[in-house]
């Protein structure tokens, strides 16, 4: 566990280091495909019964960016990680914090925005399409201007990927 600070507020990060560290070496243009990696890890501890909101963002959106990449960007290996999973997987992590259930900006956010970008990887797009939708009335009513970059700093792959989402002006 490490502190993450930003003007605010202290955020603890639950999160493995060397996972962490994994991550943070995917980033920019001089990353290297390390995220399976970091999924590995992660997925590890979610099987051992670790349930904290910040794992589970991780292995959730690591799983989903695995699934929309290239194996060349994010290290995936299907001899030794099948992709077959990835999506089960994501939906298992959704349904465990049920974005829909509850006021979280950030939870709505982030599964509603890679329920927009690529809803047919995750299941039923149908499904998914009007899940993202929800979660962005939901998500809005949070955060009408949109949510801030800074909720992402200093969070790895996953908060560097998000950040620049959050970037985009009149976007999700």
């Amino acid at each position: 566990m490490r502190r993450a600070w930003n003007r605010r507020t202290i955020v603890l990060v639950l999160l493995p280091a060397d996972a962490l560290a994994l991550e943070n070496r995917a980033i920019g243009r001089g990353g290297e495909p390390t995220l399976a990696g970091a999924y590995e890890i992660l997925l590890r501890e979610w099987r051992n019964g670790v349930r904290e909101r910040e794992l589970g963002l991780h292995v959730a959106f690591l799983a989903w960016y695995m699934l929309v990449e290239p194996p060349f960007l994010t290290g995936l290996e299907e001899a030794r990680m099948p992709s077959s999973p990835l999506a089960e997987v994501f939906r298992e992590v959704h349904d465990y914090f049920a974005p829909g259930q509850h006021s979280d900006a950030e939870t709505l956010y982030v599964f509603g925005l890679m329920a927009h970008l690529f809803p047919s990887v995750l299941g039923d797009e149908t499904t998914w399409e009007a899940r993202s939708r929800q979660y962005r009335i939901a998500y809005r009513k949070l955060q009408p201007d949109g949510i801030r970059p800074e909720v992402f700093a200093a969070r790895g792959f996953y908060g560097n990927y998000f950040a620049e989402q959050a970037l985009v002006k009149g976007d999700y």
